[in-house]
């Protein structure tokens, strides 16, 4: 895109300019008649009757009266001369048609020379200007190809600080995570430990808590043995197993009636079996 208008910005600038260098070449015919008439009407040819001096191919030069003077002719003393006898001097001096042609000629040539020359000028200049131009076009595109390699450094600087990043950030998760799941193992060893625990006093507890008559035995067959499945088990039998009925002694005091005179009773002994 960018390319696209430096180039179309050139030929713009190189019409513009090119419409305004020089002016289109004249028709050289048409202006050398123009400058002919010109002279034709700006020339003095010598009167009748002047005194003239003219300059002869052949012979010399001769002075005379002129007595008749006409396009290609001339007549001095009576004696007729033609411009093809005459000196290109002396035909210049005397007809205007050779003067008119000469001068046109010169002219002509001069403008056609000034006129060639200022093209060659203004087709340099436009040279100049069009190679200007196109370096300055190649600057631009390079400038541009400069901005867009560092926009793409940028852009690939910055989608690698978006890696890194995220890469760290995937490592810190992936370590949280570790760590989470590190501090689960721990909480749930310790739950296992501490229900482990119970589960491996529970023969205990249920002794101490039945009032067991041998709870400190099977307290101290659990804590001992009780790593072993079989001395765990056998406490545990034993904990829930019933005991033999104890002696209780119970003394009842009956009371006396209100009718009966107060008499002393012996105390009566009853013994009751309490299940343990």
């Amino acid at each position: 895109m960018v390319k696209t208008m430096l180039g179309t910005a050139v030929l713009v600038l190189c019409t513009l300019h090119q419409g305004r260098a020089i002016e289109p070449e004249p028709n050289w015919s048409l202006r050398f008649e123009e400058l002919k008439q010109a002279e034709k009407a700006a020339f003095k040819a010598p009167r009748v009757g002047d005194r003239f001096t003219l300059g002869r191919r052949i012979g010399g030069d001769v002075t005379g009266t002129i007595t008749s003077l006409t396009d290609d002719t001339v007549t001095l003393d009576g004696r007729r001369y033609s411009a093809a006898q005459l000196l290109p001097d002396t035909c210049d001096r005397l007809f205007a048609e050779v003067h008119a042609t000469r001068i046109a000629a010169e002219r002509a040539q001069v403008e056609r020379y000034d006129y060639n020359s200022r093209k060659q000028s203004e087709l340099q200049r436009e040279r100049a200007e069009a190679q200007r131009l196109e370096a300055e076009r190649r600057a631009a595109e390079a400038a541009a190809l400069l901005r867009v390699e560092e926009q793409r450094r940028l852009e690939d600087q910055r989608a690698r600080a978006e890696s890194e990043r995220a890469l760290v950030e995937a490592k810190n998760e992936q370590q949280r995570q570790e760590r989470n799941a590190a501090t689960g193992l721990v909480v749930v060893g310790v739950v296992l430990c501490i229900l482990g625990f119970f589960v491996y006093i529970l023969p205990s507890i249920i002794a101490f808590n039945r009032g067991h008559a041998n709870a400190g035995a099977i307290c101290a067959l659990n804590l001992l043995l009780g790593w072993s499945i079989l001395g765990w088990a056998a406490s545990l039998v034993w904990a829930l197993t019933q005991q033999s009925p104890a002696n209780v002694t119970v003394t009842i005091n009956r009371a006396p009636r209100q009718s009966a005179p107060l008499v002393s009773r012996p105390k009566k002994t009853i013994l009751i079996r309490r299940p343990k």
